[in-house]
């Protein structure tokens, strides 16, 4: 599959709403911009990369040339000029996050690329990349810190839970730069299934149009839910509820805004 490339792509073309306006929200918190200095100053950043690499390969274009094939296409289709280190860690979860404050690394659990199809391996790199254009790579990283060192940085409870309210909005947006990637809505959709929980394989038997419809069923419900109930339901969760990254993927790609920005930038 030959697969295009986006020209003058900007963030905020593929940035969930909701992502963009919690973000803002963590940025405006009291002491901030003192959490980042204390970051900055004390470079936390270095030891932090230092304890993640010491349990993760690097991968090479010698151990790992499709790998970095694919991600290396995926900066060019979505413009991400700066390339990031990308680390393999064991993991049976589907799991890829992106670190670092001013020297973004992406990691990757071994997961992610067992017996999982090219096209998956694209939405997973657009997700990832996807991430560190928009800056993700910051708040993620300010995110990680405190729930690490949480006890000795100045003000930082009070950052922390806005933040992880932030990075399950995030998710939406690195679903859509995921899409943009890969340019397969059949495949991002069923790599959302195995984020969900199907086995390897077991996702193939499962219908599309099924899995749309229990992602918007459950959207529907959800939204009945006041956001109080809500917010205290996903309080401490990392990452947002798979169904209804389902549903938002299903609703930018259905109201033809995937296909309208694809079309404008290539």
């Amino acid at each position: 599959m030959i697969r295009k490339r986006l020209y003058e792509l900007n963030s905020y073309d593929f940035v969930h709403p909701a992502d963009k306006r919690t973000a803002i929200a963590v940025e405006k918190i009291p002491g901030f911009e003192t959490l980042v200095s204390f970051i900055q100053e004390h470079a936390i950043e270095q030891y932090y990369n230092i304890l993640l690499k010491g349990g993760s390969i690097k991968l090479t274009e010698k151990n790992s040339p499709k790998v970095l094939g694919i991600f290396r296409e995926v900066a060019e289709i979505l413009g991400v000029s700066k390339f990031p280190d990308i680390y393999l860690h064991r993991s049976f979860r589907y799991d890829n996050r992106i670190i670092g404050y001013a020297h973004p690394v992406v990691l990757l659990a071994t997961s992610c690329l067992e017996d999982i199809s090219e096209d998956r391996i694209y939405f997973i790199a657009g997700r990832c990349l996807g991430g560190i254009k928009a800056g993700h790579n910051k708040l993620e990283f300010l995110s990680d810190i405190i729930g690490q060192i949480d006890n000795i940085i100045p003000g930082a409870d009070a950052v922390q839970l806005p933040l992880l309210q932030w990075r399950r909005k995030s998710d939406l947006s690195r679903d859509r730069a995921g899409l943009l990637a890969c340019q397969n809505y059949g495949e991002a959709m069923r790599m959302l299934m195995l984020y969900a929980g199907a086995n390897v394989g077991a996702e193939n038997t499962i219908q599309i149009e099924d899995f749309v419809q229990q992602a918007v069923e459950f959207r529907n419900k959800s939204s009945n839910i006041n956001q109080a109930g809500k917010y205290i339901m996903t309080l401490f969760q990392y990452s947002s509820w798979v169904i209804e990254r389902a549903a938002e993927l299903f609703n930018w790609y259905e109201t033809g805004e995937y296909e309208k920005l694809m079309i404008h930038h290539t």
